[in-house]
């Protein structure tokens, strides 16, 4: 397991936007599944967090073949340079690399692991690759040498060597059945994705957000999941959309780009309140998001409708928070192909969701196909992702899917509990 996190995120963030690092992002992510598939045809990644890659390769355990691997990838990250606002950027990687030579580790202590490496490798200044526990090996070995020294001039040396301990490995877990099987608590951690790549001519990716739990670890309904205290305290004024993404359906491990998509979906509340009062509350709700709950950005979803009665004004707020503020927009209700193109026009929305027509027709409906089609072929060109709501039933889940393969990237959001467990189901059934 590769954990490959880029060390000028912030910096790109700053100077180029979401976007910018979108983009850098995106390049890295060619750089590694390509590097990776050099080495085993069965690989599978995925974005973990903003800036963070991991990659799963099975049956490779070569140290000497791990380590060329790291300096590959280290370089060729190195060599791309980029310009944000004036600023010329050049990127480089902290990488942890971890083997899994006897499937006896659960899945959160090879991330555990993976991670150390990779935060060792940045500690040290970045542009480095560990892997797991050799940087902590030679770190012991030079504490214990450096102990042994000083017990020689203050009281000799036994010339004994200094004892290494290690831990046993106690679970007997395979590694798939550790992802497909995690349970993860949207509201305190970050989710774990699971891959699948049919065959190589369409190679899919899938991840499942498995069910809500509260702090007990009982079940709840994800309308409610923000409602439950947390150990940051609660979470006050969201108007909450949908907080649970049930699957996200891409293709071409190219132009996959998973952690994009997830995020807490927020309506857009019209309230008596002035420009600088709502600019403070939605920078506040996103504070309280990404930073201390979820760990995800937050994302404002607004009608098509309500969008073009917003003031030049609010537009110039809603361009204020994804700049200053970190929140994404979703357009939602799209339905001609007019309202799409004149929506993109304002570079805002990070995700456009179908609606009326243009969803029948994503769901099947032979007459609507062909709107679905046009508004899909420009979404595809641009730099938005779709997004599908109110799926009712296994059965239009299915037929999204099997129409899906002409689309670049899409989410699939169920609006109640039982659907989503019926997805859950569908999802199950695609990957056996």
């Amino acid at each position: 397991l590769l954990f490959i996190e880029l060390d000028q995120a912030s910096v790109v963030r700053d100077a180029g936007g979401l976007m910018g690092l979108e983009e850098v992002m995106r390049d890295s992510e060619e750089i590694v599944y390509r590097l990776c598939s050099q080495i085993s045809d069965d690989c599978e990644w995925v974005r973990y967090a903003d800036a963070v890659i991991m990659c799963l390769i099975p049956g490779v355990v070569e140290e000497v073949v791990l380590k060329d691997l790291g300096m590959k990838i280290r370089d060729e990250i190195y060599d791309c340079e980029y310009q944000f606002s004036g600023n010329k950027i050049k990127t480089t990687a902290s990488i942890g690399i971890v083997t899994l030579e006897d499937q006896s580790e659960d899945l959160k202590t090879l991330l555990k692991k993976a991670e150390a490496a990779s935060s060792a490798a940045r500690i040290e200044g970045g542009n480095k690759s560990h892997i797991f526990p050799r940087y902590r090996e030679d770190q012991e070995v030079e504490a214990a040498g450096q102990a042994d020294l000083t017990k020689a001039v203050t009281a000799g040396d036994d010339g004994k060597a200094p004892k290494m301990r290690t831990k046993k490995r106690q679970k007997k877990l395979d590694i798939a059945d550790a992802i497909k099987s995690e349970r993860v608590i949207l509201r305190y951690m970050p989710y774990v994705a699971i891959g699948s790549n049919s065959d190589k001519q369409n190679e899919y990716f899938y991840h499942v957000l498995p069910y809500c739990l509260d702090k007990s670890g009982e079940e709840v309904d994800y309308r409610q999941v923000l409602d439950v205290a947390s150990v940051s305290g609660e979470i006050v004024d969201l108007d909450l959309y949908v907080c649970r993404l049930i699957l996200t359906q891409s293709v071409k491990f190219s132009h996959t780009y998973d952690n994009k998509h997830a995020g807490v979906f927020i309506d857009l509340a019209t309230r008596d309140e002035s420009r600088l009062e709502f600019f403070n509350r939605i920078t506040s709700m996103a504070d309280k998001v990404s930073n201390k709950q979820l760990g995800k950005p937050l994302i404002l979803r607004i009608a098509y409708d309500d969008f073009q009665a917003q003031s030049k004004e609010a537009v110039k707020s809603f361009i204020a928070l994804q700049h200053q503020a970190g929140v994404r927009f979703c357009l939602s209700g799209v339905d001609s192909v007019g309202a799409l193109v004149k929506s993109l026009r304002f570079n805002l929305f990070s995700f456009v969701e179908l609606g009326g027509d243009a969803a029948k027709g994503l769901f099947g409906d032979s007459q609507s196909k062909e709107l679905a089609s046009d508004l899909i072929e420009i979404i595809a060109k641009s730099s938005v992702s779709f997004i599908v709501g109110g799926i009712d039933s296994a059965e239009q889940l299915m037929n999204a899917l099997v129409y899906s393969p002409d689309l670049a990237s899409g989410e699939f959001i169920a609006e109640r509990l039982e659907d989503m467990i019926a997805a859950d189901s569908v999802v199950t059934q695609i990957q056996l």
